[in-house]
């Protein structure tokens, strides 16, 4: 059940890099609530709001590995941004390469970050996610 807050959904198979995103969150941004899906599946089951997820709201924002096992963190971008139910919601790449960078920028991306060295940086990434959970980076439903 949800709490309120403004949801982040970070999609992302590292727990390393999960964890501290999760800790710069609540640092940076105590007003917003973070989930973490381990795989595209485990997402798309949380967007659909299916089985255990019934009750779990839409993201204000999704923060998506572009290198996830087995669906790629590209093409689920690709199927999100094709999906009249998901389309609005701001996907923001997070990545360790920079490889995929014109793909996700090209198939809809809001933005597309290389993931930090440092906790720190975690910290600035997650205030830089705040535009999007206060509703002033919502992408057009038509788009």
């Amino acid at each position: 059940m949800g709490t309120g807050k403004p949801l982040i959904l970070m999609v992302e198979d590292s727990s390393a890099h999960a964890q501290l995103l999760t800790l710069a969150v609540r640092e940076a941004t105590p007003s917003a609530e973070i989930r973490v899906a381990e795989n595209a599946v485990t997402a798309f089951r949380m967007l659909s709001q299916r089985d255990e997820f019934a009750e779990v709201r839409l993201p204000m924002v999704i923060v998506l590995d572009a290198n996830l096992p087995a669906i790629s963190g590209v093409s689920m971008l690709r199927t999100i941004k094709g999906d009249r139910r998901w389309k609005h919601i701001p996907v923001v790449m997070f990545s360790s390469s920079a490889l995929d960078r014109d793909v996700c920028l090209a198939a809809g991306a809001a933005a597309y970050v290389i993931k930090p060295p440092d906790f720190a940086g975690y910290v600035t990434f997650a205030r830089t996610l705040e535009p999007y959970l206060a509703g002033k980076r919502r992408l057009s439903a038509t788009r």
